[in-house]
């Protein structure tokens, strides 16, 4: 069985696909750590086109990357890298279907259309969808993370970078909500009750 988590940065992606690896006993494929490699062996002259994201965010300088990139910058972004990636992510998730072999499959990077021009076996995956939407509750979520390795709030030292990243988080939220549904996946609100959400989410997912 594959268990497909994706959705807006700050969901709950990653909480919930670690949550379900204790509970079932699976492995973890992220679609964060793949990027990674990939941008690191991408040659210099080709890395804006494929990995824009390498050009734009410093994490000594987030709040200077808030400041001069709009939250539909960082969205095209990620859908130029989730472009590039997917044939990748596709087989893999194929070949472990073939060889029965259970993963959870998690990432920013699994757009709904994406996961559904992958054309997985219907009995064999499941695909849930995670995002935030309302941007006051996003703010207060951030003010209260207290996480020094946090990516915003442990690098961020302005309160209008808080504001912007609440307001990215949001126009993504909006984003996977309104595909998802095009594409006939269901989404998780999580803005409210966190982790009852994580935990109902969970159960969802391994109905």
């Amino acid at each position: 069985m594959l268990y497909i988590i994706g959705g807006a940065p700050r969901s709950g992606k990653t909480k919930l696909a670690k949550m379900l690896s204790r509970k079932l006993n699976v492995p973890i494929y992220s679609t964060d750590k793949l990027r990674f490699r990939r941008a690191k062996e991408t040659p210099a002259n080709k890395i804006d086109s494929v990995f824009p994201f390498e050009r734009m965010f410093n994490g000594d300088k987030v709040d200077e990357c808030f400041r001069i990139y709009k939250p539909e910058d960082f969205l095209k972004a990620d859908k130029t890298e989730a472009r590039y990636l997917i044939k990748e992510v596709c087989d893999f998730m194929k070949y472990n279907l073939q060889k029965d072999n259970d993963y959870i499959v998690e990432g920013v990077h699994l757009l709904p259309r994406y996961i559904k021009d992958c054309k997985l076996s219907a009995n064999k995956h499941r695909v849930l969808y995670l995002g935030k939407i309302n941007r006051r509750k996003i703010l207060n979520g951030l003010n209260l993370n207290k996480d020094k390795q946090d990516w915003i709030t442990g690098h961020v030292k302005k309160l209008i970078s808080l504001v912007r990243a609440s307001e990215m988080v949001s126009v993504y939220g909006e984003y996977f909500f309104k595909e998802s549904k095009k594409y006939g996946f269901d989404f998780v609100n999580t803005e409210e009750d966190f982790f009852k959400k994580i935990k109902e989410a969970g159960k969802y997912l391994t109905r």
